[in-house]
């Protein structure tokens, strides 16, 4: 499970590209930790078969930004940037 741990800005956008479909999950610290511990919880994003994912930044802050593959493959690629704007 690719993981990590980002500073983003309110009104930011967070664009992930996947090379095959995949869950794309931005989570709180508490949220992930119970997301690792099996358990449910809360996030932001959610399955994508198409790229860019485009998830909106709800708040300031430090966030976890989870990929799960569809299906395991070693040969993920994978790339994610940030893009300030406003939504409308």
């Amino acid at each position: 499970m690719p993981h990590r741990k980002l500073f983003l800005k309110q009104h930011s956008h967070l664009c992930v590209t996947c090379s095959q479909p995949a869950m794309v999950l931005l989570m709180d610290d508490k949220n992930f930790h119970s997301y690792n511990d099996g358990e449910g919880a809360s996030y932001f994003g959610g399955y994508f078969c198409n790229f860019p994912a485009d998830i909106d930044i709800p708040m300031a802050g430090i966030w976890n930004v989870v990929i799960e593959p569809a299906q395991n493959h070693t040969d993920l690629a994978m790339k994610w940037s940030t893009k300030t704007g406003h939504s409308f």
